[in-house]
């Protein structure tokens, strides 16, 4: 399945590369495999923030992440107003500031 649809991916502005180096392509789906493999391994506490509007990650992703950590303490954050760069001024900034800052309070003190 595409991540965009071919008329939403035309009206798009995208930064940086004109066309994708292929050799760091291979080396990031190398990462993402061997990460993956080793999310079990994450056993602090996390907090993952998506941005339903994010077009450079899937909201797939934070399922994979959420469901493969084995964290005792983990929350999700999905927010509506913000994009990728979620720390960038947007209608949801002070929720996501707000949230982070009490999860790193309520864990501050854990045991890993």
């Amino acid at each position: 399945k595409r991540f965009y649809d071919k008329k939403e991916a035309e009206n798009m502005i995208f930064y940086g590369y004109d066309n994708y180096p292929m050799k760091a392509l291979q080396q990031f789906y190398k990462m993402n495999k061997q990460v993956k493999s080793e999310l079990k391994s994450v056993k602090c506490p996390l907090y993952i923030i998506h941005a339903e509007d994010d077009k450079t990650s899937k909201d797939a992703n934070v399922d994979i992440i959420n469901n493969g950590v084995s964290s005792n303490s983990k929350q999700v954050l999905r927010v509506r107003n913000a994009s990728h760069h979620l720390f960038n001024k947007s209608p949801d900034q002070k929720q996501i500031f707000d949230n982070v800052h009490s999860f790193i309070e309520a864990n501050r003190k854990m045991k890993v």
